[in-house]
């Protein structure tokens, strides 16, 4: 047993030395990139009021507003005109006075500063005319939204609607690279757009040098080659140059800042911290998914296309899930046969709530009376899928737990066992043989065996 003991001992010590050597070979050098602060722009209602306009005088929107909206109006005889240019007074002989722009606009909704909305008879009428307009007028404001872009934050302090004066005159405007970095005292920010402000020692691991590239070859191993379809969309992995490295002050919150430290030129596969594996191409295409195409059809992984008969090799090369089709009510399993996508079809009582009435549900494909306050699980093996449908397999991610807690109890319980037995064998005491008296001759004086001296035939 002592060496069984020791077996294990010794197992699990090369083991463990085994696993920290290896982690020790892999290495991997981090690259850091910068995480930066929002500041954005965006509008603010200031007031919602009526305000009374007619064909000889207008209202005009303050040139301080970002713009203005006509939310409502009471001129349902006539139209009302919105205009900015040479605004004035016009006579006219029949008509007598009006109001009228050089740049006029019939009954839109949006005013920019110093536009002006009035009205306009039509037709041939006398006297004046009054109408009601209710307006919203908007004003800019640059908040502070920390670290996502917000169209509500926190209001910056000494900023003149968007205009601010940066903090040592330096601007990010963009968050896709440097270009957009402006040296200005001060700053407007445009509407619904950002500034970036980088804090000192506030950044993220970005990714390994080890993981570079050097041509599109590298960026293979993906589930499709160097392509991945995720939300109908094809994504094409390719060899990326950042370029030469920048220092951290300059970095963008995108630029990983990866320079190289290699004689150019590089050969395929040798490290060049300049290029990374990154999405080149992204497209839309018409499935990725088996439930993509509906239960009619099938997506064919080679073009990404939903077709009638797609061709397959195996039966996962049509699709892994079964589909309820609530039209005809029949549990469709993709299948390949023939080097053909078709699928097996069995009938069901039900695939969804609405096949089985008003008052009645759908539970496990068959239609109950009364609607549930929560829906079913579905539990049972369905007929041809080989597997219990709404319920994860969870077996084969429990399974390396479960050999590490039997291994752990092995070796606990062997360790135990031996300590109880060299407990047992100290308590045990050999038990000690009785010593007679020993018995000599009277005559003589040699030892008695028996009631007779062998010596001098004596009797004890």
């Amino acid at each position: 047993m002592k060496k069984i003991i020791l077996s294990l001992v010794f197992l699990i010590v090369l083991i463990t030395l085994g696993t920290l050597s290896w982690a020790e070979e892999i290495k991997f050098t981090p690259i850091f990139c910068n995480d930066y602060e929002f500041t954005c722009c965006s509008e603010e209602l200031i007031s919602t009021n009526s305000h009374s306009i007619t064909d000889e005088s207008s209202w005009s929107c303050p040139s301080t507003a970002y713009r203005c909206e006509i939310v409502s109006s009471s001129t349902n005889d006539y139209d009302y005109i919105v205009g900015s240019q040479n605004c004035r007074i016009e006579t006219g002989f029949l008509q007598g006075h009006w109001w009228e722009c050089d740049d006029e606009n019939i009954n839109i909704k949006n005013l920019n500063p110093n536009s002006q909305v009035y009205l306009r008879q039509k037709g041939l009428q006398w006297g004046d005319v009054t109408a009601t307009v209710e307006i919203k007028i908007f004003k800019t404001r640059l908040d502070f939204c920390g670290r996502a872009g917000c169209t509500q934050g926190i209001p910056v302090s000494g900023a003149d609607g968007c205009k601010f004066n940066p903090t040592n005159g330096l601007v990010y405007t963009t968050t896709n690279s440097l270009s957009g970095k402006v040296d200005a005292a001060s700053y407007t920010v445009p509407m619904s757009k950002c500034v970036l402000a980088f804090q000192t020692g506030d950044r993220h691991i970005c990714g390994y040098k080890e993981e570079s590239c050097y041509s599109d070859n590298d960026c293979s191993g993906h589930t499709y080659g160097n392509k991945e379809c995720n939300g109908r969309k094809i994504q094409t992995y390719g060899c990326m140059d950042y370029g030469s490295e920048v220092n951290e002050e300059n970095r963008g919150p995108f630029d990983s800042g990866w320079g190289t430290d290699k004689q150019k030129p590089l050969q395929s596969g040798d490290a060049d911290f300049g290029k990374r594996c990154e999405i080149i191409n992204a497209e839309e295409v018409q499935c990725c998914g088996d439930t993509d195409c509906g239960t009619d059809y099938f997506c064919d992984k080679s073009t990404f296309t939903c077709k009638e008969n797609a061709e397959c090799k195996k039966d996962y090369d049509c699709g892994v899930s079964t589909q309820c089709d609530s039209y005809t009510n029949t549990l469709k399993k993709p299948v390949c046969k023939d080097e053909k996508c078709v699928f097996e079809e069995i009938k069901v009582e039900c695939c969804s709530n609405e096949n089985c009435g008003v008052e009645g549900y759908c539970d496990q494909y068959k239609c109950k009376g009364s609607t549930p306050l929560q829906s079913a699980e579905v539990k049972e093996t369905l007929p041809g899928t080989g597997g219990a449908v709404g319920v994860p397999n969870k077996r084969s991610s429990s399974t390396g737990i479960i050999i590490l807690v039997f291994f752990l109890i092995l070796i606990g319980g062997s360790i135990v066992f031996y300590i109880f037995y060299r407990k047992s064998q100290n308590k045990t005491v050999p038990k000690q043989e009785k010593t007679l008296p020993t018995q000599t001759c009277s005559r003589c004086g040699t030892a008695l065996h028996g009631k007779f001296c062998t010596k001098c035939g004596g009797k004890a």
